[in-house]
């Protein structure tokens, strides 16, 4: 039995050592292969770039390679039209480094030092020079690529202020063959400005945490980006109002530190497409999330007032369907007319709001409702327009936004019960059908 224990151990490290030598062997070939890949290949992405982008050039030089390592360096540069720099082209390189493992390979770029005029034309727009680097990697076990691109922080000065730009970052994510995830982060924004205003900068902003992600996929030579999401951590901004509409910081007016502002705060933005059908037509579909406030004005009389609160802002809303990529390519060529719009979208568009609404001050608001019309020779068929709308918002919220002759004709619905309150939420439904419009189901009144 130990005779058959140990042939049983011979066989399984022969075994052992026959995978071990193929993957061996295959790692080895998997290094040439891919050496020459990235050698043959190099040249004809390049060129095709260059034939898509005639008013930029690439260029690569292969300046040390064996048999596990490629270094060198990729030179760019871009035509400048008529501009006030004197300098016809923007010129810059970066050094490349590809290394090859058995399993693996990794691809480094920076920013060459001392090479192209790029630094220099950033000198001309007092700017200090900005620094770029980038690297990806790949895995023959996983299956699996990544790479990720950053830009480091500068300063860009404006012709009245100064903006801190944070470090921003691209980061890419191999799905599958034909699909990957991208995400870009931007490091944020603070721009601050050098004139003043009532002893108050003429305006101040703050952006931090700005996210976008895609999954964009690569199929039959063109780029499709279905789905993309937003996220803002939160926006700050404020400006003297004498500066929003041209006044000078002398000029005489009766408060001179008058001054708007919002805040935007855990923002998000969710777009996605469906999948096309025989005519291309999509559906839309779109949602949002924020905590929102404002003042108009925010300063008065030298004194701060309070923000507008609309916390837990939310809306989702769908459009069903239309050739958006279409639709989007034509815009692009100039002035497009009602009937090349309309043409675009389906014979029977829908839009619906899902739903809509905030919190204020312990009141909510909310609504939802939906349009639908009839599309025929890129025509609206007159009477097809039908639309209703639902929404129900706390007293105090009704109230502030209310003038006193708005307040009396708000009774006056409530009263004839086109419009419904409890004592402490109104409600009411809006329904526009076949040209005539309804409040609960009643016949609008004279001046409603």
């Amino acid at each position: 039995q130990v005779f058959f224990i140990m042939n049983k151990l011979k066989i399984g490290a022969l075994i052992a050592l026959i995978i071990f030598t193929l993957a061996l062997v295959l790692g080895v070939a998997g290094i040439y292969i891919a050496g020459n890949i990235f050698d043959s290949r190099l040249e004809s992405v390049i060129a095709k770039i260059n034939q898509k982008f005639p008013q930029a050039k690439l260029e690569a030089s292969v300046d040390y390679k064996d048999f596990t390592q490629r270094k060198g360096k990729i030179f760019f540069s871009l035509d400048l039209p008529d501009n006030n720099l004197s300098v016809k082209k923007l010129k810059t390189a970066c050094d490349y480094e590809l290394n090859l493992g058995l399993f693996n390979a990794s691809f480094e770029l920076k920013k060459s030092p001392n090479i192209g005029n790029f630094d220099s034309i950033l000198a001309k727009l007092n700017l200090k020079p900005i620094n770029y680097q980038g690297k990806a990697e790949a895995s023959l076990f996983s299956l699996a690529a990544q790479g990720a691109f950053k830009i480091d922080a500068f300063n860009l000065p404006l012709n009245d202020s100064l903006c801190q730009i944070g470090e921003s970052s691209l980061y890419l994510k191999l799905l599958s063959q034909n699909s990957a995830a991208a995400e870009l982060a931007f490091g944020g924004l603070a721009c601050k400005s050098s004139i003043k205003y009532n002893q108050e900068d003429a305006y101040k902003l703050i952006l931090k945490g700005l996210v976008l992600k895609s999954k964009p996929e690569y199929a039959q030579g063109s780029l499709k980006i279905d789905n993309l999401s937003l996220a803002l951590k939160e926006l700050q901004a404020e400006a003297s109002t004498l500066y929003l509409i041209g006044f000078s910081p002398d000029e005489k007016v009766n408060d001179p530190s008058v001054r708007e502002g919002l805040s935007l705060s855990d923002a998000s933005l969710n777009i996605s497409l469906d999948e096309a059908d025989a005519a291309k037509r999509q559906a839309l579909s779109v949602d949002g999330f924020a905590n929102f406030a404002f003042a108009f004005p925010a300063v008065r009389d030298n004194q701060r007032q309070e923000l507008y609160r609309m916390d837990n802002l939310h809306f989702d809303v769908n459009f069903a369907r239309a050739d958006f990529t279409g639709l989007f390519k034509r815009i692009l060529k100039g002035k497009t007319t009602i009937p090349e719009f309309l043409s675009y979208i389906s014979a029977s568009p829908v839009f619906t709001l899902n739903s809509f609404g905030y919190s204020h001050k312990h009141e909510a608001l909310k609504g939802k409702g939906e349009i639908k019309a009839k599309i025929s020779s890129a025509k609206l068929e007159p009477g097809s327009l039908y639309a209703r709308f639902e929404g129900e918002a706390g007293q105090q919220i009704v109230s502030e936004f209310l003038r006193d002759d708005y307040a009396q004709a708000l009774k006056m619905q409530v009263a004839r019960k086109a419009v419904d309150f409890d004592g402490e939420q109104y409600h009411t439904v809006i329904e526009l059908k076949q040209g005539n419009f309804t409040l609960n189901g009643m016949p609008m009144a004279d001046g409603d």
